[in-house]
Formats: C-alpha cells, sequence, structure tokens
C-alpha cells in the first residue's frame, strides 16, 4: 500500500515538473536563451563561432591546438607533450643561449629549472636573483627569439 501511494506521488510531482517546463517555440536553427528570456539567434558569420579558426598548420588555436613539428600533428600541450626537449621548435638549449645573451643575466645568472609554456609560446627559466615578493623567471620568447625578465611578483611583503 505504501509502495502505491509513493508511486503516485512520484508520477503526479513529474506531471507538475514536466508542465512547468518552459516549451522553445520552433524555429530556423538553435537558439540561445538570453537574461531577458527573449530567444537570440547565433550569429550569421562564421569568424565569430569558436573553434572556426585555423593556423597554417590546420591546428584551432582557440581549441587550445598547437603544431607539433616533432610528432607532426596538432596537439593540446596539457593533454600531450610534444617532446622531452623541444618546445614549438625550440629546444631548452636553444631558449638558455637566447637568455645568456639578454637582459636576463645583467644582474642574476640563469637557474636549472625551466618550462615550456606552448600556449604563450615562451619558455621560463628560473633566475638567482633575489627580491623581496618575487619570483622572478626568465621569459624567451619562441617567435622573435627575444627575452626579458619577469619578476612575479606577488605584491604580498612578508
Amino acid at each position: 500500500m505504501k509502495i502505491a501511494v509513493l508511486l503516485g506521488i512520484v508520477i503526479v510531482l513529474l506531471a507538475i515538473l514536466i508542465a512547468m517546463t518552459p516549451q522553445v517555440p520552433q524555429g530556423k536553427g538553435p537558439s540561445i536563451v538570453g537574461q531577458n528570456q527573449s530567444l537570440v539567434q547565433p550569429p550569421e558569420d562564421n569568424a565569430s563561432i569558436v573553434g572556426n579558426d585555423r593556423d597554417e598548420h590546420g591546428c584551432i588555436p582557440s581549441a587550445g591546438y598547437v603544431w607539433c613539428e616533432s610528432k607532426q600533428k596538432c596537439i593540446r600541450p596539457w593533454e600531450e607533450s610534444c617532446g622531452p626537449e623541444a618546445c614549438l621548435n625550440m629546444t631548452y638549449e636553444e631558449a638558455r643561449a637566447i637568455a645568456e645573451n639578454s637582459e636576463c643575466v645583467e644582474n642574476a645568472s640563469l637557474g636549472v629549472d625551466h618550462w615550456c609554456n606552448n600556449v604563450t609560446r615562451t619558455f621560463w627559466i628560473d633566475l638567482n636573483i633575489e627580491k623581496k615578493g618575487c619570483n622572478p623567471a626568465c621569459v624567451v620568447y619562441i617567435d622573435n627569439k627575444t627575452a626579458e625578465i619577469n619578476w612575479m611578483c606577488t605584491g604580498l611583503l612578508m
């Protein structure tokens, strides 16, 4: 008897929920409901659609894809490594040589820790220099083969 009552309550609640669900009028293509609850048609211009961009290799940068020369394919750097020492066609040794001939070493020395950011197309090499509240690194720009110091200061001084 209790199961029949519970089943009846569930059916009534489902019927109320379905009745309260707003009906979307049928039109051409998908519609997006804005904050004012009016229907907005998607843009006609394909250039404004995310993922509709391609680079010279066919990769989609807005979706996070970059070209990996060593694998000869588009990859997402956070999902797949391009190679042990390669970063968008630049090795760590090449990046370090650029850093050693830049402002980065005027008042500091290059550290050992380094990493590549495929999205910003930069190599980051730790710097052995002290500045309170900062964690400086030498940033090597892959595209123009220049380098500069990024102090990475938090603004919090202890």
